[in-house]
């Protein structure tokens, strides 16, 4: 780590602190200092591992802002890490834009991996190996979840989308609106004490999930041959990966 310089994407637990990785805790105590989602979150993580560090706020709201300034010290050769509040950077939150701007001035990117919720509670829903498509939070008016929910709705792969409590039981019932009646997993509270997982169809979820609280992870199996429209001689015809992505790109430009 010594001997390295650049920018290090550093993963963070997303609920239990133990779940951090020695490589991520030694590079946080390494770096000279740390770009945070929240800087109180992160100092939080840094103080029970008694490690002190500038931390300076980098999120979506200032990343446009600010990055040509960290590109400059980088490039002067500061050693800085990057970590979100939970969870792997760059998903959900701000990072890509910095790692281009990186990658297009020839400075190190260095990704230490670790927790991530949508990887974990994919696997916890137990609906199989095979594609999956992550979408994270959908948009908050409901027209437009629809819309986009309806270029995603023939795909075989599973669903994966994050939600508040504020907002969970409105978006089951969006999903099914859109989807139809599928099998889905509802996670909550991920590798903290009082983690819970509930299977069920969507219609079972949303009346399971009376008292909301923590931050969910849904999981929703692919598409089943009686959510297609089907031809009364044949069967409606999946789209390619790619033919899907062009579509996506050209809907989300609408919403």
């Amino acid at each position: 780590m010594k001997e390295l310089s650049g920018l290090f994407v550093v993963c963070t637990p997303i609920g239990h602190r133990e779940d951090l990785s020695l490589r991520a805790l030694q590079t946080l105590a390494c770096v000279d200092a740390i770009l945070c989602e929240d800087t109180r979150e992160t100092l939080k993580l840094l103080k029970y591992y008694h490690i002190e560090k500038p931390c300076f706020s980098y999120h979506e709201h200032n990343e446009q802002r600010i990055s040509n300034v960290i590109l400059d010290k980088l490039k002067s050769g500061m050693r800085l890490a990057l970590v979100s509040d939970r969870g792997t950077p760059g998903i959900c939150d701000a990072g890509p834009f910095l790692i281009s701007l990186c990658h297009q001035n020839d400075v190190p990117v260095h990704f230490l991996p670790g927790p991530c919720a949508g990887v974990m509670g994919l696997v916890l829903a137990g609906f199989g190996p095979g594609p999956f498509f992550f979408q994270g939070f959908l948009p908050r008016r409901k027209g437009s979840a629809i819309k986009l929910l309806d270029t995603l709705k023939a795909l075989k792969g599973s669903l994966i989308f994050f939600e508040s409590p504020y907002r969970v039981q409105k978006i089951l019932e969006i999903l099914q609106e859109a989807l139809g009646d599928r099998p889905a997993c509802v996670l909550r509270e991920l590798t903290k004490k009082f983690e819970q997982s509930q299977r069920g169809l969507l219609s079972e979820l949303r009346q399971q999930v009376t008292k909301p609280m923590g931050e969910y992870v849904i999981v929703v199996h692919g598409a089943l041959r009686s959510n297609l429209k089907e031809d009364s001689d044949e069967e409606e015809e999946i789209p390619s990966r790619g033919e899907f992505e062009s579509s996506y790109q050209k809907k989300l430009q609408k919403l």
